[in-house]
């Protein structure tokens, strides 16, 4: 009875696992799609344009040509 209980148990904690990667992995994704349309909206805007963006919870300005590798560089990190 005791080994029933022990698989029991380690199903469950397997179950809780599968749960809690698979909203990671949604997360994930969400983040990888906002990533792409700020790539893509800032692709069509100049370099030299004011562009904010928050940086450990702080509102930064910067400029267009800067954050732009920023993000893509992040959405890649996202697809890896």
């Amino acid at each position: 009875a005791m080994a029933a209980e022990a698989i029991v148990q380690q199903l469950q904690e397997m179950k809780n696992e599968a749960n809690q990667l698979g909203m990671k992995i949604n997360e994930l994704d969400q983040e990888r799609h906002e990533h792409s349309l700020v790539v893509e909206t800032l692709s069509k805007m100049e370099g030299e344009r004011k562009c904010y963006r928050m940086v450990g919870g702080v509102l930064t300005e910067r400029t267009v040509a800067t954050v732009l590798p920023a993000v893509k560089e992040n959405m890649d990190k996202l697809q890896a």
